[in-house]
């Protein structure tokens, strides 16, 4: 039986096939390209005709006993797609339910002439391990706050289960993965472990599926590693496997409140991610901090405290490079920015202003305050610009008292500086200590 016969819009003109087609919601635009290879083709064609060329699309994928997929798409900025995964019961092996199966679709659906190679047919075929109950979505909203200005809709979850026939649930999880990604033409972008919920073995599976294979394959963006038991106290050995393993191109966040013997190792680690964000980061000592190999941190709930800071910025000046370029520090204690300054002191309006330090004069901090208003309300920071002996600059930054930042500005002869980060946990920071 032919697409055609099945699916009569497909004798309309192609141009009206998309315009109707773009009415049709994401997860229907998915089951209408898992008909046939032709429908496939059509729907990639309408997604890419609605796409925004600069927008950002991608999946975040978050490892449980029960994981799922987030798919999240910049054309629907307030709209997330959801895949829950799990193994098939026997009970429902035993019935006779293969009309969900991909199978199904296929046998009934792709005609010889019309059969196409996809990613996963190199992986084999998920098609014959995926199952649908149903391709009506449950749908959820939540009231989400935003760091920026202006007011938001609330946040719409569209929420679809699939089933694992085969029992290897990662590997039918990448093949749908592989699939989504021809589709969409978009990569996984997150993997996030719960390791209250997983093993070694899960973690060695993970890892060999997401490793890249030859030059053409990238690593993951960006790797969280979190738990849900707030009890649970992850074993060294369990979270240094999952550095150690897997390849983390861009982001590493680690949400894991380790106990006061545990010591992170990060020079045993699979990739060199640009990016460090510890939630917890009591375990931390300065003396790891001057020996980073990351170009951005985020320590968050430190035990680090005012001369903590002060020494970074005085073995900065004595002309110690780290090898990181910004810092984030939540500190112990409330900071006294101004007392690490000593010599001559300028005061400046706009920080960003490269033109306002004079290199050829004894002085060498550069005084200023920036402003900004954001939905959770103000946010001040005061800092300083530092020029040091061979002309290179720092810009170090206090706010809500407890929040530090350093920054190496690079030495560019761009006219303006690097602008101030940001990040929500200021507004939630306590000063009561």
């Amino acid at each position: 039986m032919s697409t055609l016969s099945k699916f009569p819009i497909y004798s309309l003109p192609i141009i009206v096939i998309r315009k109707v087609l773009k009415y049709m919601s994401l997860f229907e635009l998915v089951s209408l390209s898992l008909c046939s290879c032709s429908s496939k083709k059509i729907c990639k064609s309408v997604w890419t005709s609605i796409q925004c060329q600069t927008a950002r699309h991608y999946y975040d994928f978050i490892c449980l006993k029960r994981p799922y997929i987030f798919l999240r798409l910049d054309f629907y900025p307030f709209q997330k797609w959801k895949f829950n995964f799990d193994k098939l019961p026997k009970s429902k092996k035993k019935k006779n339910e293969t009309s969900g199966y991909f199978s199904t679709i296929s046998r009934n659906y792709i005609s010889k002439k019309d059969k196409c190679e996809s990613p996963t047919q190199k992986e084999g075929n998920c098609s014959d391990q995926l199952y649908f109950s149903s391709w009506t979505p449950d749908e959820q909203s939540f009231n989400k706050k935003y760091v920026t200005i202006g007011d938001f809709p609330p946040l719409r979850v569209f929420t679809m289960k699939i089933w694992s026939r085969s029992g290897k649930l990662f590997h039918d999880i990448k093949m749908w993965i592989l699939y989504l990604s021809d589709l969409f033409n978009i990569q996984l972008y997150t993997i996030s472990l719960g390791l209250d919920q997983l093993n070694s073995s899960d973690i060695q599976e993970i890892a060999d599926l997401y490793t890249p294979r030859n030059e053409k394959e990238t690593g993951i963006e960006r790797m969280m590693l979190f738990k849900y038991n707030k009890k649970f106290q992850a074993e060294k050995k369990l979270i240094h496997s999952a550095l150690r393993r897997i390849n983390v191109t861009h982001e590493l966040e680690i949400y894991l409140n380790p106990s006061s013997k545990f010591r992170f190792d990060f020079k045993n680690r699979q990739s060199k991610p640009m990016v460090l964000h510890l939630e917890y980061s009591k375990v931390i000592d300065i003396n790891q901090v001057i020996e980073m190999d990351f170009q951005s941190i985020r320590l968050l709930r430190s035990k680090l405290k005012n001369y903590d800071f002060k020494l970074l910025i005085e073995k900065w000046r004595d002309g110690w490079t780290p090898k990181w370029t910004r810092l984030m520090i939540e500190f112990n204690e409330m900071l006294d920015i101004d007392s690490y300054i000593v010599g001559a002191v300028t005061e400046i309006t706009d920080y960003r202003d490269r033109s306002v330090i004079d290199r050829n004069t004894p002085i060498h901090s550069y005084k200023f305050q920036d402003k900004q208003e954001y939905s959770f309300g103000t946010l001040i920071k005061n800092g300083y610009h530092i020029v040091r002996f061979d002309e290179s600059v720092a810009t170090v930054t206090v706010e809500n008292n407890r929040i530090g930042w350093f920054d190496i500005q690079s030495n560019s002869s761009l006219s303006r500086f690097k602008a101030l980060g940001l990040h929500p946990r200021t507004f939630y920071v306590s000063n009561d200590i």
